[in-house]
């Protein structure tokens, strides 16, 4: 079952994962608040004499610099979601060329609840696929799942898994996720982790 999988911690605790997604998502925050409190460190006389370290210009420069990169990289974030924004003609497109590999793919038929049993082992899947891509916590999937969930469904939808494979996550170029299918017809996709 595939929830047994994510069962699997073989890079890991829960806690472990937990600091590595917070220090991703918060890092040129945490260096800016770092460099104020070397500023700070160099006004008051603790860094060592006649060196840059120990200028609080520096430090200043240092931290507006990874404050403007924090903002920067959220605003770029957010333009790069809108740009993948397809129109419906487009997405009917894409979702008719991805059905023959998701139908490979699939793996096994769920519930929603099953789905979101799934979705609140967020960090085990994490830690089974180290090199995924993740920005959202648990809270903001469990979120987006629900609202593509509901927009999508309809009354003879089946909510399937599926998993590229072990071979595809180790050449970097693995997905899985959860899609609806009617009568063998891919109505939408949701892309749990892909790297």
């Amino acid at each position: 079952m595939i929830v047994q999988i994510f069962k699997l911690r073989p890079y890991g605790d829960d806690m472990i994962m937990r600091v590595i997604e917070f220090l991703y998502r918060w890092f040129f925050a945490i260096m800016a608040f770092a460099s104020l409190v070397l500023m700070a460190l160099a006004a008051g006389g603790f860094t060592p004499q006649g060196s840059w370290k120990h200028s609080t210009t520096a430090y200043f420069l240092m931290a507006l610099f990874f404050t403007l990169a924090f903002f920067a990289e959220k605003l770029l974030d957010r333009a790069l979601r809108r740009s993948r924004a397809t129109t419906p003609a487009e997405k009917a497109e894409l979702l008719l060329a991805r059905t023959p590999e998701i139908v490979v793919w699939r793996t096994q038929r769920l519930s929603l609840d099953d789905a979101f049993q799934i979705l609140r082992q967020g960090d085990d899947v994490l830690a089974q696929y180290p090199n995924s891509y993740f920005r959202e916590t648990a809270a903001e999937r469990d979120l987006e799942f629900r609202k593509w969930f509901e927009f999508a469904y309809t009354s003879d939808a089946e909510l399937w898994y599926y998993d590229s494979g072990k071979e595809s996550w180790e050449l970097m170029g693995g997905e899985c996720g959860f899609a609806l299918f009617s009568r063998d017809k891919l109505l939408d996709v949701w892309v749990l982790l892909e790297n």
